[in-house]
């Protein structure tokens, strides 16, 4: 229920969102020269950048730390932007345009981060929500794209203003829509907030980087080829077919992530979303042909869409405590990534192959950064696809091995059996040592109770004290073997 309401919210957003762009893009670009063009939509981006990067920090913290709920911020900003599409009804060609855009910019940022982290709360299984997550950017794609139809129709006929008031109408029925989303629940006490440091998964910055790097070619690409159709000439069609493509690509990806994720596990699936396109890109600019541009958007839009999808499921994976804080700043990470790929192709204005040559080895060099941080996963997920093997990593302790294991349950969900795990890591361990770890063993014994309650229920565990097992059991282990490696002193001569 709750996931059929969050979808027609989106649909709604995504519907007057399309209109409203379409109308802004109408005043910064399509009316004037090329030139004209260029420095309009250089100061439009560059003009959100810096506020964006100072709201996100606060809305997470507010997410995280208030009771102002995600319903709250959804259907607020959705109210907001209603305000001011009606505001922007006749200060298209005026000084206004620019604060009305960046305060209808903040509004949908505070929209995207509460929409996501809502998202992410759906449920803890990885399979459903990747459904649900699917589910929604579907119906948002097809809202979006009508919107877009309408929005065209009205453009060609130089009706901006009507496209504003339907936009503005839209987004306020999505406000009152907003009616049947859930409450967020009491938040912990500030000062019982561990460092965000210490909650995130490693894997998850690493990740990152990926869907840092495919949003920054995404976003190079789009105004690649609005100026190449700018330009003219005989190959406008390619370019205009090129953005057809790249959204296709990104349609595609809804119904390939899942039937990905049946055979390989996510660092697999990401490693494919950036080294595909790269490849594509690379092999498109030595053939240099009509069919390279349309197969370079396509390969772009696809793994920009499969990296989107996974960055949800690893969103899930954060504790509740730190999901608004840690989804505004890689979401932050990611605007200012498609940020900086528009704006060098904006400034920069270079020729389609010169721009694609850039984007392949922006993809590639990402690629083998992210492989080289997630070598032991991926070795292992070569050894699952040809082996149809699960074990354990061959040569590792076996107290480590089984906690790398009760992270990876806890990331994909399965928390109870994560801890179940990560005791039997530490029982190993401590039976290795003849049971004498003194001081060192006390904060994993404070929770041998809870521990010994999870084991014997069926319920699900919460995910913060999950991550308080896995990481008082990571200490453990640490603690011991660096001490292990502490050479004793010898006492002094009386």
């Amino acid at each position: 229920m709750v996931s059929r309401r969050l979808s027609t919210v989106h649909a709604i957003e995504n519907f007057g969102e399309a209109l409203i762009s379409l109308s802004l893009v109408g005043s910064l670009f399509l009316s004037v020269s090329l030139d004209a063009s260029r420095s309009r939509i250089l100061s439009y981006l560059l003009l959100t950048a810096a506020p964006l990067a100072i709201a996100a920090p606060l809305v997470g913290n507010l997410l995280d730390r208030t009771r102002i709920g995600y319903r709250v911020a959804i259907s607020g900003s959705q109210f907001l932007q209603s305000i001011v599409a009606l505001l922007l009804i006749g200060s298209l060609l005026s000084v206004a345009l620019y604060p009305l855009a960046f305060a209808l910019l903040i509004c949908r940022k505070i929209y995207a981060l509460a929409k996501t982290a809502l998202l992410s709360r759906l449920t803890d299984d990885p399979a459903e929500l990747l459904k649900a997550d699917i589910h929604i950017v579907r119906i948002g794609s097809i809202a979006g794209g009508a919107g877009a139809v309408l929005g065209g129709v009205l453009l060609a006929r130089g009706d901006e203003a009507q496209m504003l008031l339907i936009g503005s109408l839209s987004l306020l029925s999505g406000a009152f829509m907003c009616r049947g989303l859930p409450h967020q629940e009491r938040p912990p006490a500030s000062n019982a907030m561990p460092p965000l440091g210490e909650l995130i998964p490693s894997r998850f910055w690493s990740a990152t980087v990926a869907v840092t790097a495919i949003r920054a070619a995404a976003g190079a690409l789009t105004y690649l080829l609005v100026f190449a159709i700018k330009r003219g000439g005989g190959d406008v069609w390619i370019f205009a077919g090129g953005l057809i493509t790249a959204g296709a690509g990104g349609m595609l990806a809804t119904l390939l992530v899942g039937r990905l994720h049946r055979r390989l596990d996510a660092d697999a699936v990401l490693l494919l979303a950036l080294a595909v396109p790269g490849l594509v890109s690379a092999l498109g600019v030595l053939t240099v042909g009509n069919l390279s541009v349309l197969a370079i958007a396509f390969s772009i839009g696809l793994g920009g869409g499969v990296a989107s999808r996974e960055i949800t499921l690893l969103y899930a994976s954060v504790p509740s405590m730190a999901r608004g804080r840690t989804i505004a700043r890689s979401e932050l990470l990611f605007q200012t990534a498609t940020l900086v790929g528009a704006c060098l192709a904006v400034q920069l204005a270079p020729s389609p192959k010169a721009g694609f040559t850039v984007s392949s080895l922006v993809l590639l060099m990402a690629a083998g950064f992210y492989a080289s941080r997630r070598r032991a996963s991926l070795r292992r997920q070569v050894t699952r696809v040809f082996m149809g093997d699960q074990a354990l990593a061959v040569g590792e302790a076996l107290p480590s091995a089984l906690l790398a294991e009760a992270r990876r349950l806890a990331a994909l969900g399965a928390y109870r059996m994560a801890v179940v795990v990560a005791e039997l890591a530490v029982d190993i361990f401590i039976e290795s040592r003849g049971g004498e770890l003194g001081q060192q063993a006390e904060a994993w014994r404070a929770l041998e109770d809870y521990v010994a309650f999870v084991r014997r229920t069926d319920d699900q565990p919460a995910s913060e004290r999950v991550i308080e097992v896995l990481i008082t059991a990571d200490r453990l282990l640490k603690s011991v073997r660096i001490d292990e490696h502490v050479a004793p002193v010898d006492k002094p001569p009386v």
